[in-house]
């Protein structure tokens, strides 16, 4: 069997994803679409969340089963470093975890494949592994060799490397730089959106995105700034709604292409799968890296698109 989307069919695939916000889940879209069509059988793990997103995308099309996360917080007004590594010991239970989970889910379900986009202990040794990634060399400004090391121990235990990107002319840059004895397939970007010539409703869309607290964080800052404008504005993914905005909490796929399309600029958060979908939409962006995600920071700095400006929080206060 050949390792790459386009060559996988009637197989029996157990997918799942990082559940740090919701680029990693969505960016799966594409992924399923096509091994769909290719007569695969779909089994997605994930959170409550991550389900619920995945089951209104595709209906009875596969099967959902629960599967708990990592459940990383990040909040930006204190250090990264600090809360990551008070989070370490939880993440490495829930790596432990996960893979308990597939060795049982595989034995029971026949599974032929699993497919992980950036769950570290979401494999078998019973099956061929995919490993989902753009992470894979972390541009730190501290402990950077010894993180990256511990990286590649998890990564190479896959079977194949896919990464969302372009080999002869990527975005990430050196987060995709590194040498594996695992295999790496550049896939090219993934995005779940098409464009469409339609007029225009709105002059700008926040979209709110995340891990809490950060994310709540977010939403407040968007939506003052957007109510300080004097434009058409929309506000995505807040969980308080406001008079002066147009606001949608949970659009599905379909509801938020039109809205994107709709738009004449989107202001977001630098996440990696937003970077993605916007370039393919050729979209005009205003990107926020979240303050202490050193990859957002990265792709800020390596980017270079027509479409998309970065900036600082603080120009947005």
């Amino acid at each position: 069997m050949q390792l790459r989307p386009d060559k996988i069919s009637s197989s029996r695939i157990l997918i799942s994803a990082l559940d740090w916000g919701m680029g990693h889940t969505t960016r799966c879209i594409s992924i399923i679409r096509q091994l769909i069509t290719q007569q695969n059988e779909i089994y997605f793990a994930g959170n409550s969340d991550q389900c619920a997103f995945i089951r209104r995308e595709f209906e009875d099309q596969l099967k959902l089963v629960h599967l708990d996360g990592y459940g990383v917080t990040l909040d930006s007004q204190k250090s990264a470093y600090w809360q990551l590594l008070n989070q370490f010991s939880k993440i490495k239970k829930a790596i432990e975890a996960e893979n308990s989970f597939v060795q049982k889910f595989v034995a029971e379900h026949k599974i032929d494949m699993v497919i992980s986009d950036n769950r570290y202990g979401f494999f078998s040794a019973q099956t061929k592994n995919i490993f989902v990634s753009h992470q894979l060399n972390l541009q730190l400004p501290f402990l950077r060799r010894f993180v990256n090391s511990q990286l590649k121990k998890w990564i190479e235990k896959f079977d194949c490397i896919w990464v969302p990107d372009n080999d002869k002319k990527s975005i990430c840059g050196d987060l995709v730089r590194v040498n594996f004895t695992t295999p790496k397939i550049f896939i090219g970007l993934l995005g779940r959106f098409k464009k469409e010539q339609v007029p225009l409703k709105f002059d700008l869309l926040g979209i709110v995105s995340g891990p809490e607290p950060e994310r709540t964080r977010f939403s407040k800052l968007l939506a003052d700034y957007l109510r300080k404008q004097n434009k058409r504005v929309a506000l995505v993914g807040s969980k308080e709604m406001h008079d002066d905005i147009a606001c949608f909490e949970n659009p599905s796929t379909e509801e938020l292409e039109g809205l994107i399309n709709e738009s004449a600029c989107v202001i977001s958060r630098a996440g990696y799968t937003t970077i993605m979908e916007l370039i393919l939409l050729e979209k005009n962006a205003i990107l926020i890296p979240t303050p202490g995600q050193f990859e957002q920071e990265y792709l800020a700095k390596n980017v270079k698109s027509v479409f998309l400006n970065f900036v600082q929080e603080k120009e947005l206060i």
